[in-house]
C-alpha cells in the first residue's frame, strides 16, 4: 500500500469478521465489504426564517466558542449572539438567494458513490482481494441532515467500514474535530459499532492541490494585463480565533502549506494570504481581506485573482463576501479587474481527488486488520 496523501484518524479498526463471503466460504472473488462514506461539511440555514436557529447551532459549540463556564453560559450567550446577528446574515443569504452549500454537496455526494461504483477491490492481509462497495451520505454539522438523522441511515444500510470524510481540507478544532465528535456520539446512539477512520486533513493532498492549481491557472488567462507585476494573487482562507493557533491548532500551518504547494509552477506572479469571516471582538487570524486589498493597491497592484483556499463549495463566503462585498471594495480602491477562482465542487477533478482519498482510508483499515488467531 503507497502512504496515504491525508492525515487520518483510525477511530475504530476492522476486525477479522467483518469480511462477507456472499457465496459461500472459500468463494474468493465474492467477498466484499460495505463503506458508508460520511462527507461532512459546516452545514447552512435551510431559508432565510432558519438563520437564527442555524447560527445559534453555530455558537452553540463550544469548539466554535469556548466560554468559560460554558456548562451554565455557551446555550444563553449563543442565544444572544444568533439574535443579534441574524438580520445582518439573512440579508446576506438573501442576496444570493440562500445557500446552495447542501445541493452542492449533495452533488459531490453522487458523484463520489458513481466514481466508487466503478468498482475496486483492495488486498486483505489474510482473505485476499475484498471487494468495496460504497454509498455515500452527506452529514452537516449545524443544519440538517444532522449526525443523528445520517448515523441512523448509515445504521439501517448494515456498513461493515465507515469512512468520515471532512470536506474541510485542512484541520481545525472548530471545523473538523468537531464535526468528528459530533459523529462520534451520533454513531453510538445509533448503536453504530462498524469500523471507522476518519479524515483529518488532506490539505498537501496531489490532486487537490493540482484542482487549485487547476483554477487559479484558469482565473489568470481571464486577467488582461501585459505585465505579470501588477497582478496579484490573493488566497482567502475562513478566519480562526488566534487563540486556536496559539494553542496549537494546526490550520495556519496547513493553509500555508496548501498556498505554497499550489503556487508551485505558477511563475511570475506574486501571491498573498488574507482571512475573512470573523466574528466578535476577540482577535482573529489577520490580515483581512480587505485590509489585503487596500495594502496592494497601495503597493501598486491593479489586477487580483482570488481564491478561496480553504473552501470546497460556493457558500455566502463566497458568494456574498468575496463575489458582493469585496469586489465592491476593490471596485472603490481602484483595481481593473477582480476574479474569483471557480470553486472546486462537483468537478471531475476534485471528484478524483475525493475518490482516491476514499480508497486510501479504506486500504488503511483493511491492511490493519489484526491477525486471525
Amino acid at each position: 500500500m503507497t502512504e496515504p496523501e491525508v492525515t487520518y484518524k483510525v477511530v475504530k479498526p476492522l476486525s477479522k469478521g467483518p469480511v462477507r463471503d456472499r457465496h459461500g466460504v472459500g468463494a474468493e472473488k465474492a467477498r466484499e465489504l460495505k463503506v458508508a462514506v460520511v462527507m461532512m461539511n459546516l452545514g447552512s440555514p435551510e431559508s432565510l426564517g432558519g438563520v437564527e436557529r442555524f447560527l445559534y447551532n453555530l455558537f452553540s459549540d463550544p469548539l466554535i466558542i469556548p466560554v468559560p463556564l460554558g456548562f451554565i453560559f455557551q446555550k444563553p450567550l449563543a442565544k444572544l449572539i444568533s439574535k443579534r446577528r441574524a438580520e445582518k446574515s439573512r440579508a446576506c443569504y438573501e442576496a444570493i438567494g440562500g445557500s446552495p452549500l447542501l445541493e452542492q454537496t449533495q452533488r459531490q455526494a453522487k458523484a463520489l458513490e458513481a466514481r466508487l461504483s466503478e468498482g475496486f477491490v483492495v488486498p486483505h492481509p489474510y482473505r485476499g482481494e475484498v471487494r468495496i462497495s460504497a454509498k455515500t451520505f452527506v452529514c452537516m454539522r449545524y443544519s440538517s441532515p444532522f449526525s443523528d438523522e445520517v448515523a441512523r441511515e448509515v445504521a439501517d444500510f448494515g456498513a461493515d467500514v465507515v469512512v468520515l470524510l471532512s470536506l474541510y481540507p485542512h484541520y481545525s478544532v472548530a471545523t473538523t474535530e468537531t464535526s468528528i465528535r459530533a459523529w462520534s456520539k451520533a454513531a453510538k446512539r445509533a448503536g453504530i459499532d462498524s469500523a471507522t477512520i476518519a479524515a483529518v486533513s488532506f490539505c498537501a493532498e496531489s490532486s487537490y492541490v493540482a484542482a487549485l492549481r487547476n483554477r487559479v491557472t484558469r482565473a489568470l488567462a481571464k486577467v488582461s494585463a501585459e505585465d505579470p507585476r501588477k497582478v496579484a494573487i490573493l488566497f482567502s482562507a475562513h478566519s480562526l480565533p488566534r487563540k486556536l493557533i496559539d494553542k496549537g491548532d494546526p490550520y495556519l500551518s496547513e493553509i500555508q502549506k496548501t498556498v505554497a504547494l499550489t503556487m508551485n509552477g505558477i511563475e511570475g506572479y506574486s501571491h498573498f494570504l488574507a482571512f475573512q469571516s470573523k466574528v466578535g471582538p476577540i482577535k482573529w487570524l489577520e490580515p483581512s481581506v480587505e485590509v489585503a486589498l487596500r495594502d496592494l493597491r497601495e503597493s501598486g497592484f491593479e489586477h487580483v485573482v482570488v481564491c478561496p483556499v480553504s473552501f470546497v463549495s460556493d457558500h455566502v463566503e463566497t458568494l456574498y463576501e468575496i463575489d458582493i462585498l469585496f469586489r465592491n471594495v476593490a471596485d472603490e480602491l481602484g483595481f481593473k479587474s477582480f476574479i474569483r477562482t471557480d470553486a472546486l465542487l462537483d468537478e471531475p477533478d476534485f471528484i478524483e481527488c475525493l475518490s482516491r482519498l476514499t480508497k486510501s482510508l479504506i486500504e488503511v483499515l483493511v491492511t490493519e486488520v489484526p491477525p486471525i488467531p
